[in-house]
């Protein structure tokens, strides 16, 4: 005669061991996961930040003339960063810059390019003759723009963006230097 024979404690508590094993397994994985896309996710608003703001103001200065900083010295030796710089932008026709018969660009109004780090690290440009101002894009709190005159005719500017995830207080930042040649200073 066959005897029929259930499941015993001490199989239902392995069994139950291993299941909470696997499941603490599975949801420590899943939570790296989660945690390395959200540092990439911030990684990377931080970077498209820097690189957007970067591009618009190398397009603002393009064919304009530094009005301040001023200082430079031909020794190589900077004189000092700063987080606004003042110039003038050429009139344009078509695209292309308005010059006189010399060759010198007619001058359609003066305009400032400003970093204001409270609250959100803004970076704006004030069109002095217009009287406007437009957002040319946000580096985040603890961000920072700075411009570096090397050279009378170099400039250089740093963007440095930092973002954090609200939802899990992930913080990261990028920083990047690029050298623009201005090709009408006095």
């Amino acid at each position: 005669m066959k005897q029929r024979r259930g499941i015993t404690l001490l199989e239902l508590i392995v069994v139950i061991a291993i299941f909470v094993t696997t499941m603490t397994a599975v949801i420590g994985i899943f939570l790296l996961a989660r945690n390395a896309q959200e540092k990439g996710s911030t990684q990377s608003e931080a970077y498209r930040s820097v690189f957007v703001v970067l591009e618009k103001v190398e397009t603002s200065l393009r064919g304009g003339q530094l009005l301040i900083p001023v200082d430079w010295r031909p020794s190589h030796v900077p004189v000092g960063t700063t987080d606004t710089i003042h110039y003038l932008y050429p009139a344009l026709s078509g695209g292309r810059v308005v010059v006189d018969t010399t060759g010198t660009p007619q001058w359609a109004g003066r305009a400032k390019i400003e970093f204001q780090a409270a609250p959100e690290g803004r970076v704006l440009l004030v069109d002095e003759t217009k009287a406007t101002t437009s957002l040319l894009g946000s580096l985040g709190p603890g961000g920072n723009l700075t411009f570096l005159r090397t050279e009378r005719d170099l400039l250089e500017v740093t963007a440095n963006s930092v973002r954090t995830d609200p939802q899990s207080d992930t913080t990261s930042s990028y920083e990047f230097t690029v050298t623009l040649r201005l090709s009408n200073q006095p």
